[in-house]
């Protein structure tokens, strides 16, 4: 089993979309801090751990996933979710 983060909008709509697919073993919803190139933390972010088998799904294809339902270019927001939790 491989474990992946990623964060990009709420965790919950995340989760949702990972726990269909097959090969995911589990999905985590929670918080992760980045840190800054200064070494300073940043404000939490919404984020999900995602435990996959890699004879059944690969990273690439998690990625796939993640930017079908992911808009990197825009900035604190993804849908209707506002604010810099889903930077």
């Amino acid at each position: 089993m491989k474990k992946t983060y990623f964060a990009g909008g709420c965790y919950w709509c995340n989760e949702a979309i990972f726990r269909k697919v097959k090969g995911i073993h589990d999905v985590i919803s929670g918080f992760a801090t980045p840190i800054s190139d200064d070494g300073i933390e940043d404000s939490l972010v919404e984020t999900v751990q995602v435990i996959n088998d890699e004879n059944t799904i690969d990273f690439t294809t998690l990625v796939q996933i993640f930017f079908s339902v992911h808009d990197p270019t825009t900035s604190n927001r993804q849908g209707d979710d506002i604010g810099p939790e889903y930077r």
